[in-house]
């Protein structure tokens, strides 16, 4: 093969703006890789290099020159599938996953194959690779709270519930995931209200777990992103005062460098400084202005900070980046209807519809924003859709049966509440729903049920 590179050494195309350390270890790789080019530890550390600084297409190329250079090692093929599952290549990086099982069970490889199988619509599959990774590190809450994940894939909310009663103590980094996943079982069960703060905490969950191999590469991280890990971990572990100080001296010397501003808003939206995390997540997405994660988080922390002309311009501007997104839609129509604006709420929706996004909470949406402007026979028709789309609709029922009061068709509200009844025994307008019901029965008058929703029980805009 002669005494040249096997395959072209990846790099990036452009190295200005990078910390100087990391370009001279970049080089120092580079030319290690060069002088030894058949030697599969040259390529390995270039690709962890790469790895630990998120040039994650470069890493995969190293890797990849690194198992035809040695097919062997566990570690590399490892490695390949990580970069592979992150870059979207799902089919070659479960068959990186099963060289390396062949080679060695590494209970935080099942683990992410877990994770990768369930993006990919394989909950069974998804399942035996989370009872593995449980078997080959017992008490890897990661793992288990994968299981849970399954449970809701195939729609157990219930069962997954109970499951996540039983987990142990959640480490630091796991609380966030333990939070989403137990708001999304409460949600699926039509117990909004325990839902909506669980879903909150459990905003930026993270899939990754305790994985000693990993620490190969935080290892090598240099500048920058070193200190930005450092500060990481402080979040983590609570200390946030120490990690917000760490970023700021950052910022001081590199203001245009995103992901010090997307670290300042978690840390700022920790501390309940609303405004000041909204700030930096806004200054962030300027730098990074085609990610709509970052652009959704920016906009529920303005929500959050009252800043609802701010978070109306975000969601417009998630829509243009993409407009199928359903989070996008239901933002800006939520804004619209707890600003008590019904048209503009209802407009919105109408938009939506128009480009093909109809969700139930959309439809909600719109079928309040026509009771408050006094319109029963609108909202009727936008609550039965989405009732069509999630029969499980708790407000969707709810609303029903106020707009079919409103138009005195007693039987199909009796029929709603009944539904409402069924679904959420707690909701809270459903006393109100069953007085309004005896009521009409017995002929009697009394405040509308209507007047009760505007007077403060429609849902607030999710943050």
């Amino acid at each position: 093969m002669g005494d040249g590179p096997q395959a072209e050494i990846p790099w990036p195309h452009e190295l200005a703006g990078y910390d100087d350390a990391l370009v001279a270890h970049l080089e120092a790789a580079r030319a290690d890789v060069l002088s030894r080019p058949r030697e599969a530890d040259a390529w390995v550390h270039l690709g962890m290099l790469f790895e630990a600084h998120l040039m994650l297409q470069l890493a995969e190329a190293s890797y990849a020159v690194a198992v035809q250079l040695d097919d062997g090692d566990p570690r590399t093929w490892y490695r390949l599938a990580v970069m592979q599952g992150k870059n979207g290549n799902v089919e070659a990086a479960l068959g990186s996953y099963e060289r390396l099982e062949s080679l060695e069970d590494y209970g935080p490889g099942w683990r992410r194959k877990g994770w990768l199988l369930l993006g990919a619509g394989q909950p069974r599959e998804a399942s035996y690779a989370f009872e593995r990774a449980e078997a080959l590190s017992p008490g890897d809450p990661v793992a288990h709270l994968g299981r849970v994940e399954v449970l809701l894939e195939v729609d157990k909310p219930e069962e997954a519930l109970g499951t996540l009663e039983l987990i142990g103590p959640i480490p630091p980094a796991s609380r966030a995931l333990f939070h989403r996943l137990r708001g999304l079982a409460l949600s699926r069960l039509s117990r909004f209200e325990e839902a909506e703060p669980e879903l909150l905490k459990g905003r930026g969950a993270r899939t990754s777990g305790p994985d000693p191999w990993m620490k190969e590469v935080a290892a090598l991280k240099v500048g920058a992103s070193a200190i930005l890990l450092q500060a990481n971990r402080k979040i983590e572990s609570g200390q946030l005062e120490a990690a917000l100080q760490q970023l700021r001296l950052l910022e001081e010397g590199d203001p245009d460098d995103p992901r010090i501003f997307v670290q300042k808003g978690r840390v700022l939206d920790r501390l309940g400084d609303w405004s000041g995390s909204a700030a930096a997540l806004s200054r962030a997405s300027e730098l990074s202005p085609d990610d709509l994660g970052l652009a959704l988080a920016m906009a529920s922390a303005m929500v959050k900070a009252g800043e609802v002309d701010g978070a109306l311009v975000a969601a417009e501007r998630l829509i243009e980046l993409d407009p199928q997104s359903a989070g996008a839609h239901e933002l800006r129509a939520d804004l619209y209807l707890g600003e008590g604006r019904g048209q503009d709420a209802m407009a919105a929706v109408a938009h939506s519809r128009e480009l093909g996004v109809q969700t139930a909470s959309l439809e909600v949406t719109a079928g309040k924003a026509a009771l408050e402007m006094g319109d029963a026979a609108r909202a009727l028709p936008a609550f039965e859709a989405a009732i069509s789309l999630d029969p499980a609709s708790a407000d969707g029922l709810a609303g029903k049966a106020l707009a079919a009061l409103g138009l005195g068709e007693g039987a199909v509200a009796t029929a709603a509440v009944e539904g409402l009844r069924r679904v959420d025994p707690d909701h809270p307008l459903l006393g109100t729903l069953e007085e309004a019901l005896r009521e009409a029965r017995a002929g009697t008058s009394g405040a509308s049920p209507t007047d009760d929703m505007l007077d403060g029980n429609h849902t607030e805009p999710d943050q």
